[in-house]
């Protein structure tokens, strides 16, 4: 659970008005991963691939196969689209056979051939990556602080980075 509802979500705590303003200002981009399982041994030669076009949603493309021969079957391979989404918007809610249909368009609009997709599924986090604001680094720096005076708390990874 990412930091700012673990210190306002988590009970009384009698945070000061500054912090809780920070706490509440710290906003996080979700994430969904749309699986698609493929009848080739190989993708490309690369692990990743970014995607930097802003009429697609995909933004990253990773075969996961290449980290290792394990993540897929002999003779097979399978990508995972990273796409950012809202929690709630046509992305979130859309069904596998939607996610699939709607992203292996994006791979072929980007020249890949995707006509061998056997299957696809999709994974969904509320909570991907954070969304910088004004003065961000200064509610991160004192939530962190605040989170540093009290032993029942550790940190949590969307806060340090």
């Amino acid at each position: 659970m990412p930091g700012p509802f673990v210190i306002v979500g988590g009970g009384p705590c009698g945070l000061a008005a500054a912090l809780e303003r920070a706490a509440r200002a710290l906003r996080f981009r979700a994430l969904t991963f749309v699986h698609l399982l493929l009848d080739r041994p190989d993708f490309s030669d690369a692990t990743w691939m970014y995607v930097a076009s802003g009429g697609l949603r995909t933004s990253r493309i990773q075969e996961p196969r290449r980290r290792s021969p394990a993540m897929a079957p002999p003779g097979r391979t399978s990508l995972l689209l990273e796409v950012p989404c809202d929690v709630g918007d046509d992305v979130w809610a859309a069904g596998d056979d939607a996610l699939r249909a709607r992203f292996t368009a994006e791979l072929e609009a980007l020249g890949f051939r995707v006509d061998d997709v056997r299957g696809a599924f999709a994974a969904r986090v509320a909570h991907g990556y954070p969304v910088y604001h004004l003065g961000y680094d200064a509610d991160r720096r004192a939530l962190l602080a605040e989170v540093g005076r009290s032993a029942r708390v550790v940190e949590a990874a969307a806060l340090t980075a």
